[in-house]
């Protein structure tokens, strides 16, 4: 699962400006280790607690108030105003951040932090039958995002422009899913990132905003502009976010048996994948075992009606005579009909002798022999046929049928009829007989006559 990524002239803002600016300060606040008291008469108040060998000191940093708020003009001898991006306050943060050196370290606010947080999520996901699912490998790595946070041309709001590692921004969606937009502080160890790393990919952010800032009406870009001004032409914040990505295995067991489940994603927006069924070719959160050892598809696992046996459904075949469902290797192929019947649904046919299931058989004799076409002595089976057996040549009139090996020829002249059962791939002859012509009953020819007839 990697992150999808796009390059937009400029990011929309999911958060209003009012709320984009207050969740900046708390966040600012608790990066820079300030206590935000909030009074209840609307007035807001910066404070740094130091400890002291002579006790704990109280300093206040500023006073303000969130906008639309009717706070006094005062607050311990600092005039209260309503924060904006022009605010003082705003760029106290700037100087306080940059002196903590290329960027400061944050994390997203909710996602997961560990194993044991993330494991319960993706257990529930599944269900095993009379076995258990658990981590068979699971490690989390913290991955960088950059987040620059800048005046907006009018000076009166903040934005915030998000990068991937490689410096290219991020859509969104992206920000939202993985947490971005809400962030805390890292702690006291965040992960390692060089000096130098961080400046680079500072640098290879503020260059693509460069080239997308939108130009004022004089053709100057914003950026240019600001810094024309004597204000500030660089982020205000840029914060280094590390979210997590997790890869692992799940091991499902069932017995003796086990099957295991590749993953990765990041953590905070991951969904359990499901087990591929290997077998059936379906995906599954639900997960059985068949009576062979296999773990399966639950959903996908079938019993045999003939055997008893628990296997996976696409490995039965439905009997043609009896339609159970039954496990391939106890059928055959009938010969006739091309479908499959359990070994003991066949029965030898009376005319050509082959063995083929009941459902083809009527009075003893199968469909193909009761079918028979007349076909003309140019017939491409019929030359085939007299090639091979030149004897046979004497034989003007044809009937013929055919299965999945052999062909069924009858000939006839005015008083017999001949029966001759060739295999279609060696040619060997299985059954030749005659008959009067107004019998019913095939006799097999003497060696002799066969001999005579087949010229050999």
């Amino acid at each position: 699962m990697t992150c999808q990524t796009r390059q937009p002239d400029r990011l929309a803002q999911p958060q209003s400006d009012v709320d984009l600016l207050e969740s900046f300060v708390r966040w600012a606040a608790a990066q820079l280790n300030l206590d935000l008291i909030e009074r209840p008469d609307g007035a807001c108040e910066l404070v740094r607690r130091t400890e002291t060998p002579d006790g704990p000191t109280i300093e206040s940093v500023s006073a303000f108030c969130w906008p639309g708020s009717r706070a006094p003009g005062e607050v311990a001898g600092q005039r209260v105003t309503p924060i904006t991006g022009r605010a003082p306050l705003v760029e106290w943060f700037h100087d306080a951040l940059q002196a903590q050196g290329p960027a400061v370290h944050a994390r997203p606010k909710y996602q997961p932090s560990g194993v044991h947080d993330f494991s319960n999520q993706l257990f529930s996901a599944y269900t095993v039958e009379n076995g258990n699912v658990h981590l068979g490998g699971c490690l989390f790595d913290d991955r960088p995002f950059l987040r620059l946070t800048y005046r907006s041309p009018a000076l009166d709001r903040i934005e915030h422009y998000y990068f991937n590692e490689n410096g290219t921004p991020i859509d969104t969606e992206t920000v939202q899913s993985l947490g971005l937009n809400e962030i805390v502080p890292a702690g006291p160890y965040p992960p390692r990132m060089t000096g130098q790393q961080m400046t680079l990919l500072v640098h290879a952010g503020q260059r693509h905003i460069e080239s997308v800032a939108p130009p004022l009406e004089n053709g100057v870009r914003s950026t240019e502009a600001a810094s024309e001004k004597g204000q500030l032409s660089e982020p205000i914040a840029a914060t280094i976010i590390w979210a997590k990505h997790v890869t692992g295995k799940l091991r499902f067991t069932i017995g003796e048996t086990f099957a295991d489940l590749p993953f990765e994603g990041w953590a905070r927006m991951f969904v359990p994948p499901p087990f591929h069924c290997e077998a059936s070719g379906v995906d599954s959160f639900h997960l059985g075992a068949t009576d062979d050892g296999r773990i399966v598809a639950a959903d996908e696992i079938a019993t045999c009606d003939k055997s008893g046996k628990r296997v996976v459904r696409c490995e039965l075949v439905e009997c043609s005579v009896s339609g159970q469902h039954v496990l391939e290797k106890l059928t055959r192929t009938c010969p006739v009909s091309g479908q499959p019947a359990l070994q003991d649904q066949f029965t030898i046919c009376q005319v050509c002798q082959q063995e083929v299931s009941n459902i083809v058989l009527k009075n003893g004799i199968c469909q193909a022999c009761r079918q028979l076409i007349p076909v003309p002595i140019d017939d491409p089976r019929i030359v085939w046929l007299l090639g091979e057996y030149p004897g046979l040549d004497r034989f003007r009139k044809w009937q013929l049928s055919e299965t999945e090996s052999v062909y069924i020829a009858q000939a006839a002249t005015w008083w017999k009829r001949l029966l001759v059962v060739i295999d279609k791939e060696t040619s060997q002859v299985h059954r030749l007989a005659h008959r009067s012509g107004f019998g019913s009953r095939w006799t097999d020819l003497e060696p002799a006559e066969r001999e005579e007839l087949l010229e050999f």
